[in-house]
């Protein structure tokens, strides 16, 4: 496998009114590429779009629950556990409601 920055690229939509996640990856030989602003940065300037637009919704998609949220979810949990959320409140609880999902996996709770 080859050593990279993998991460969920979350897309909106303006004709579709619709989020795409859309999974990408940048390989890196020895640190961040000379133009990549660093990881945490990409995080927090996608994390406040998602911030606005959980604001007042449960669900990412058609008001019911869909892969979005779960692939989401699971990227919420990982960015969590490096302390990125701590200044997204919302995101902190769309990942906390989603976690207490009876079918969330045990080791994600």
């Amino acid at each position: 496998m080859t050593n990279g920055f993998y991460f969920a690229q979350l897309s909106w939509n303006n004709r579709s009114g619709k989020f795409a996640v859309i999974p990408n990856s940048i390989p890196l030989k020895s640190g961040y590429p000379p133009k990549l602003k660093s990881p945490r940065r990409i995080l927090k300037k996608a994390a406040a779009v998602l911030e606005e637009a959980l604001r007042n919704k449960t669900y990412l998609c058609e008001g019911r629950f869909s892969v979005a949220d779960i692939v989401v979810t699971y990227t919420l949990i990982w960015a969590n556990a490096y302390h990125f959320l701590n200044s997204f409140p919302v995101l902190e609880h769309y990942m906390n409601e989603h976690r207490k999902r009876d079918l969330c996996p045990e080791e994600l709770k």
